[in-house]
């Protein structure tokens, strides 16, 4: 396996022109003193659930402003999301951030009785949610298990890595876990076969639902593969442009990274020549983008686990919580 080195995850950046929202300056940005714990975090969250799903804004301590996205475009609270949630499964996937005082949530909700792939992020600042960012994209028409994202968002599981608390030994600092997470996205948008982060064997990837890494019971070959293993292929080389990434959260206990995203597709790639000579179809006809929310958990310095949902967004739409959008 190719080892890691800072140089190699810059030089790819600078090759593809693109910067790194929360490596150094974003971390400021988002700091705040940690009055609300792990535990305040979390309970702030299943605050904002119970809400959702009681379609009752007002259970919800909201600072005087407050910014709320859902699917990249801003919205009042009670809009959107809020006044068609009909339901939610049991299957909660909480992480938080004591040092910026975030916190964020995987799972399924059901809007007007759709079962849905929903996440969402709140940071909380003075006993007060001052930020609700969601994406979320519901059950495809026809299902089909085998396909990313082709699933029942009911049938949700994650993995149980995803829950578990890292002896500290097995922990990797806040700013090499940003640098991990930042690897990643470098490799599936220089998808050629080199690797530019630490990926372990047992790697593992979930998809808006769907296990697309190391799933021995995929009916497609390539997602039987590793993470790492899968990215050697080459098989991701459709891929336009990982941009606007921010690692906004980071659960040191868990070992997680929090990151948004989005990858571009500008579908001028038909065909795609794999590292082992073998064509396949690129699969996308026309330019479009995924705006993502991702989590990336780490274990003793490598990518262990990794569950995405995205949601289809305008080619090259922009995020309004980047410093670009920002003005800053």
């Amino acid at each position: 396996m190719k080892s890691l080195a800072s140089g190699a995850i810059a030089l790819a950046l600078v090759s593809s022109g693109l910067s790194v929202t929360s490596t150094t300056r974003g971390q400021d940005r988002n700091a705040v003193p940690p009055k609300c714990d792990r535990a305040c975090l979390v309970e702030f969250m299943n605050k904002y659930l119970a809400a959702l799903v009681g379609r009752d804004p007002t259970r919800v301590p909201w600072a005087d402003k407050v910014e709320f996205t859902e699917n990249n475009a801003r919205m009042m609270i009670g809009d959107g999301s809020w006044a068609v949630v009909t339901g939610k499964e049991d299957n909660n996937l909480i992480v938080a951030d004591p040092l910026t005082g975030q916190v964020g949530y995987f799972g399924t909700v059901e809007l007007n009785s759709l079962p849905t792939w929903f996440a969402a992020r709140l940071k909380v600042a003075d006993g007060k949610v001052i930020e609700l960012e969601t994406v979320w994209r519901p059950r495809p028409a026809v299902v089909n298990a085998a396909a990313p994202g082709g699933g029942d968002p009911k049938d949700l599981k994650h993995d149980p890595a995803m829950y578990e608390s890292l002896a500290p030994a097995e922990r990797v600092p806040r700013p090499k876990m940003i640098d991990l997470a930042n690897g990643y996205f470098a490799t599936l948008q220089l998808n050629d076969g080199t690797l530019y982060t630490e990926f372990d064997p047992t790697c593992s990837r979930i998809d808006n639902g769907t296990k697309t890494a190391s799933n021995p019971d995929s009916p497609q070959a390539s997602f039987r593969l590793n993470c790492g293993d899968q990215f050697k292929t080459g098989m991701y080389a459709a891929n336009d442009a990982v941009r606007e990434r921010d690692f906004f959260l980071i659960d040191e206990e868990k070992g997680i990274v929090m990151a948004r995203a989005f990858l571009d597709h500008n579908a001028v790639v038909q065909t795609i020549n794999l590292t082992d000579g073998t064509q396949i179809h690129a699969g996308f006809r026309t330019p479009n983008s995924f705006v993502m929310l991702e989590m990336f958990k780490f274990k003793n310095g490598k990518l262990y686990r990794a569950e995405v949902v995205h949601a289809d967004t305008n080619y090259h739409a922009s995020s309004p919580w980047t410093a670009t959008s920002r003005g800053e």
